[in-house]
């Protein structure tokens, strides 16, 4: 039997090839999106397979650096961790110190800034683990899925958008935290009583008592805390800024 004339195959649907190619193409397409579908499942079955495990004493979260975060960045997380702990007991010495210079009506602190020290603390914990804790450990492990198979062009754009977004909103938070902690080790006069900096050291030392001397140099211990963690957040930063520029 005699093959179809080129112009009835043209007519109907294009040439032999350019069928083959949409077939190819549209089997291509099921493809990938079979293959997102069982990476979404497989997902969403380890989220709901992880127990809450932190912190230790209270579970709230599934939290483990090992699992869930690329060995290229553990390094950086963990010592993001150590800052986040050390920021959340700051806050709260913070608030024992002024609660004691309220009580003794020392370096002239008001019960305003005793309610601002409170409001730091109860607003400032949960703060920096939401924003930048949160933020750098969701950066530094949303990379995994990426590496579970080969995704498509398209799907390898988005997804490195996604982690560009993800580092920069970590940056963002990071540098407000920088400035909190340059903001609580100085507690600047008149604006900055809620804070047991080195100003407030000056006023108590200023007033002359024992018990003031005895406020003076926990303001003392503190600032230090503050300037030791503004040092080693800005080498994190620095770090993170490294790795956005990488994306």
């Amino acid at each position: 039997m005699a093959d179809a004339p080129a112009w009835f195959t043209r007519g109907v649907g294009g040439t032999a090839d350019q069928q083959q190619h949409r077939g190819q193409t549209t089997t291509i397409e099921q493809e990938e999106a079979d293959m997102l579908r069982r990476e979404e499942a497989l997902l969403a079955r380890e989220i709901d397979a992880r127990v809450p495990n932190y912190p230790a004493w209270r579970p709230i979260v599934f939290h483990s650096i090992e699992i869930e975060v690329e060995p290229e960045h553990q390094a950086l997380v963990r010592r993001t961790l150590f800052l986040f702990w050390m920021t959340a007991i700051s806050h709260v010495c913070n608030l024992i110190i002024i609660t004691m210079s309220l009580a003794g009506a020392v370096a002239g602190t008001t019960s305003a800034d005793w309610f601002l020290a409170i409001a730091f603390t109860l607003v400032g914990i949960p703060a920096a683990w939401r924003f930048w804790y949160r933020g750098i450990y969701r950066s530094a492990s949303s990379t995994t899925t990426s590496n579970a198979a080969s995704p498509p062009p398209s799907t390898t754009r988005s997804m490195n958008l996604c982690l560009r977004v993800s580092w920069s909103s970590f940056v963002f938070h990071f540098s407000i935290h920088l400035a909190l902690c340059i903001w609580m080790a100085s507690s600047f006069p008149e604006v900055g009583g809620m804070a047991a900096g080195f100003f407030k050291m000056v006023e108590a030392i200023r007033d002359g008592s024992g018990f003031s001397y005895f406020i003076a140099a926990a303001c003392a211990l503190a600032a230090t805390t503050w300037v030791v963690n503004l040092a080693v957040s800005i080498d994190v930063l620095r770090q993170a800024v490294r790795k956005l520029r990488a994306k």
